[in-house]
């Protein structure tokens, strides 16, 4: 589970132990991954994630070598 801007909590209503909690309730084994692009919370699995070859998914490169040769 994936729970994102949570440098935001401090100004929300949101009980985010209690939101985990009913997560594992129904999955014990549940990953839970904090993120937040404004304090870096959580960037560095991220980043680990995006930066895995898939089979079948193109990377960056390929895309950025598919816009040129439409150019040409």
């Amino acid at each position: 589970m994936i729970l994102s801007k949570t440098d935001l909590l401090p100004h929300l209503r949101f009980d985010m132990p209690r939101c985990i909690d009913y997560a594992r309730h129904g999955n014990p084994q549940i990953r839970v991954i904090l993120l937040s692009a404004f304090n870096g919370e959580g960037l560095d699995w991220a980043g680990k994630e995006t930066a895995r070859d898939k089979p079948g998914m193109a990377t960056r490169r390929d895309i950025a070598r598919e816009i040129q040769s439409l150019r040409k």
